[in-house]
């Protein structure tokens, strides 16, 4: 599989169905070349060293049987997996293929899953910033960034008082009926995502009501029942650094194009060959480590271009000390 790209990326396809899961590799053209192919026996799993953009066809290889002159195979297909780029704690992209029911002669029994397999959860918790970096996109769109703003904050202070309280039952319980907390926390998909990654569970929580002591009032609850563990700590601190950038993008000053380096949620192209250092050849884009990047004169002209909208009554400010210059330079 290897097309010249220098950065690869381990593929694994764990398969507990009980047929072989065939995997084919597809080419630029959208054809299958001969040799770019493997199956993965029941109840095993195959990891192949990729490069970024490729894809790949996966089926399930159905009704298998021996004639009398040769060996009879159905197929049927089940997904297509593209390689998109080298996940953040750089652990290896898992395909998990199982079975819903026991009838292997449809294909709708068979579920193919993508799996994260970082320890320290970082993988997943880029994904719940991703969701969080899309709500503060929209509400810049209908111009209520004080909610995303709002968000951020709670939810810094939540995973801020977990780790500097970690045996304070209080700080790592949340009601889920007050107010606050169901309009920036219960509402956000990504708040509710980390929170769940950070070991935060749903509960019904059943207490004595204090004018009629027999009665019980139950409430909804979000808690978390141990103090973290030291790994767990690491994953609590990683979280506050999402957080962190995603509270800079909550600045009504923040300029998205201008940021020298991308967050870890960024989606960046991916190079299908070449993938080394040096330049694509597609005026203010350079390709590194296999992803074509904004350079630096391409980042001053969407500034410009971002400036030359605020004079006219659109667009928004540059961040303080990145404004262009009349002189074609980033202004100091």
């Amino acid at each position: 599989f290897n097309t010249g790209d220098n950065i690869h990326i381990p593929l694994e396809i764990e398969n507990v169905t009980n047929v072989p899961i065939r995997v084919r590799w597809i080419d630029r053209e959208g054809n299958f070349p001969d040799g770019h192919m493997w199956t993965v026996e029941p109840s095993s799993s195959h990891i192949q060293h990729v490069g970024i953009g490729h894809a790949f066809l996966l089926s399930v290889v159905l009704d298998t049987h021996d004639s009398f002159h040769s060996r009879d195979e159905k197929e049927e297909a089940l997904a297509v997996y593209r390689v998109r780029r080298r996940l953040p704690s750089g652990s290896s992209h898992c395909i998990f293929i199982h079975q819903n029911t026991a009838d292997a002669a449809a294909s709708l029994s068979f579920v193919t899953e993508i799996l994260l397999l970082d320890d320290t959860k970082y993988d997943a918790l880029v994904v719940a910033s991703a969701a969080l970096h899309q709500d503060i996109k929209l509400n810049q769109q209908h111009h209520n960034i004080q909610m995303s703003q709002d968000t951020i904050s709670a939810l810094t202070k939540i995973i801020s008082n977990v780790v500097n309280h970690p045996t304070n039952t209080s700080y790592r319980t949340l009601r889920l009926e007050n107010k606050r907390v169901k309009k920036v926390i219960v509402s956000s998909f990504g708040a509710m995502e980390m929170l769940q990654i950070l070991g935060f569970r749903r509960q019904t929580s059943i207490t004595a009501t204090e004018i009629i002591p027999e009665e019980e009032k139950k409430e909804e609850i979000l808690i978390r029942n141990n103090a973290p563990s030291p790994m767990e700590k690491e994953t609590f601190q990683n979280a506050l650094k999402l957080l962190s950038l995603l509270q800079e993008r909550t600045n009504p000053h923040f300029v998205e194009e201008i940021c020298p380096t991308p967050p870890p949620w960024s989606r960046l192209e991916p190079t299908i060959s070449g993938g080394g250092n040096g330049s694509s050849g597609d005026g203010g884009w350079t390709a590194r480590n296999g992803f074509f990047v904004i350079d630096d004169e391409e980042r001053w002209r969407r500034a410009d271009r971002n400036s030359s909208l605020r004079r006219r009554g659109g667009g928004r400010p540059p961040a303080p000390g990145d404004a262009p210059s009349s002189r074609g330079r980033w202004g100091r």
